[in-house]
């Protein structure tokens, strides 16, 4: 199963990120190391790696992955993965809080 993949000599993604994104969050693969740190744990059945993604001050973000290295402007699926995973738990805080 292709969900996603970065085709170097197009220097495109063959799919479409957000539902590599959806991947990542439903099926669990993003895990915060520490407050700069996640991990990205491949997708069932798709690829064997685990990427790492970084969060330096002004929350500027890299990630180990291949499209990262190659494309500096636009964020990888992961660094996308990991900020909707940021958000919810920063969601899931206050509503614990204000509940």
């Amino acid at each position: 199963m292709i969900i996603q993949r970065y085709e170097v000599d197009m220097k495109a993604l063959t799919k479409n990120v957000r539902f590599k994104v959806n991947q990542l969050i439903r099926q669990g693969c993003i895990h915060k190391v520490n407050n700069n740190t996640y991990k990205c744990s491949p997708i069932e059945n798709y690829n064997s790696s685990t990427y790492t993604i970084l969060i330096f001050k002004n929350n500027y973000m890299t990630c180990s992955c291949q499209y990262s290295r190659y494309n500096k402007t636009t964020p990888c699926s992961h660094i996308q993965a990991v900020k909707r995973y940021i958000n919810a738990q920063l969601d899931e805080q206050q509503i614990g809080l204000f509940a």
